[in-house]
Parts: C-alpha cells; structure tokens; sequence
C-alpha cells in the first residue's frame, strides 16, 4: 500500500512525507477518518526523483567498423579484432553523409554471443593452429575474430568443425 502525509490548509496543502512508488496520474486517496471533513480528491501531477550524484560515460572509437544491411530495419556491425560493447548498451554512430545520413545518431544495441565447446585440448603453441570445436557458430567465417580464454584468434578457414586460426594477438586481461 502507497502511504503519504500531508498537512492541509484551505487553499493548499504541505506534503510532510510524500511516501514511494507513486507515478504521475495516480489518485491519492485520503483517510478522512478522525478529520470532520470530506470530499478531497488529489491527482499526482508531478514526481520529485532522488538527487542525481554522479553521471558516467565512457568513448571507445572503432573507425574499421563495417556496417551490412540485413533487412530493412536491421544493419549488423563487425568489430574487428574485437570490442567491448554489451548487449543493450547505447552507441552513438557518425560519420556517414549523404543517402546513409539516417544510420547517424543514437541506438541501442543487441549484442549477440555465439560459443562453442572444444572437442580437442588447444594446442599450447604454434602460429597458425586448427581448433576442433562441437559445432561451427554460423557467425564465424574467415576473417572473423575468436576469443578463448585471454586469447584472440583470427579465423583464416572454417571447415567441418575444425576453425584454422592464426594466434599472436594475446590479450592480457
């Protein structure tokens, strides 16, 4: 149950304890028990919200980005090597002029991971290694890049559940 005191005097009132959870629309009902009056009627037409202390944000630049069409309303991004965006972050994207001008603003983005299971221990050397994995995500093709553990791989071939990979791009995390 909602609960809020207010102090009235005619022609207005001091709202002592304004109470939680209230939004804007929502009737106030008033215990008129013990008061000698009746009949008021009260709408919450404004909110007073807790004190903003603090706003953070945060720029990463990824000018190598490529940007494909998949439907009319849907565009997918590739990031190489590799980003640090979250599902349902917000981006702002720029720089593009003339007839693609409308992909320029604010979005909020839907990061898709894709995984797969090893079905071969990793070998713990060599440049370029074949990495045997239970099923071949259907994102995954040449070029992509790959994360295992701290590592990032880039794809050079895909083929029958084995991905070729060349390795060199050790991330320390």
């Amino acid at each position: 149950m909602k609960e809020a005191k207010l102090k009235f005097k005619p022609g207005n009132f001091e709202i002592i304890n304004s109470g939680d959870n209230y939004k804007v629309g929502d009737v106030i009902n008033f215990d008129e028990s013990e008061t000698g009056g009746g009949g008021v009627n009260a709408i919450v037409s404004e909110i007073k919200g807790k004190e903003i202390v603090n706003i953070e944000s945060s720029s990463e630049f990824y000018d190598d980005a490529v940007f494909t069409w998949e439907n009319g309303n849907q565009i997918r991004v590739k990031i190489t090597p590799k980003h640090n965006l979250q599902n349902l972050d917000y981006v702002t994207i720029s720089g593009f002029t003339t007839s693609l001008s409308e992909l320029n603003g604010i979005e909020q983005i839907d990061v898709n991971l894709y995984s797969s299971v090893l079905t071969s221990s990793l070998p713990s050397s060599g440049i370029v290694t074949d990495i045997y994995v239970a099923n071949i995500p259907e994102n995954i093709s040449i070029g992509s890049s790959i994360g295992i553990g701290t590592e990032t791989l880039k794809v050079l071939n895909v083929y029958n559940g084995i991905i070729r990979v060349l390795r060199g791009n050790t991330v320390i995390s």
